[in-house]
């Protein structure tokens, strides 16, 4: 994960000082690629938090023959997640172009929407290990609540 951040920071640095500028009738579909990259790269960075933690979250998996599954990071769900999603968004965003219907609008809400829910794991995977910490290094158990 240190790595892709170390990635978006150069990636970004090389945007700002560069002169290259997307021609506008472009500009739907980097839109959507980015948030589409945005979304694997915070998919990712939760899969390998709930690994790494062993986090239960809302994704785990409840099939036949229920056994308790998280979500586990692979780097190989990850790639094939980034390309199919850019893949997908910039689909939507063509079909959307032909049929003269902003259907761009619907994958960025989507992806947007998805990228706070992975947000919203990552948050709670580290606050639950830095209260469990202040709890363990105060030596004071959380209170029992009286009904």
């Amino acid at each position: 994960m240190f790595w892709a951040f170390i990635g978006i920071i150069v990636g970004i640095v090389i945007g700002v000082v560069s002169n290259f500028s997307i021609p506008p009738e472009f500009a739907r579909y980097t839109a959507v690629a980015v948030l589409a990259m945005l979304d694997s790269i915070f998919g990712a960075w939760r899969a390998e938090l709930v690994t790494r933690y062993q986090y239960k979250t809302d994704y785990t998996f409840k099939g036949p023959g229920f056994k308790e599954k998280r979500d586990q990071y692979n780097p190989l769900i990850f790639i094939s997640g980034l390309v199919f999603n850019t893949a997908l968004a910039a689909a939507f965003t063509y079909l959307g172009d032909r049929l003269g219907l902003d259907i761009h609008i619907a994958v960025i809400v989507v992806f947007t929407w998805r990228i706070f829910m992975n947000l919203g794991v990552v948050r709670r995977v580290y606050f639950q290990r830095w209260t469990k910490r202040g709890r363990e290094e105060n030596n004071n158990p959380v209170p029992e609540q009286k009904a």
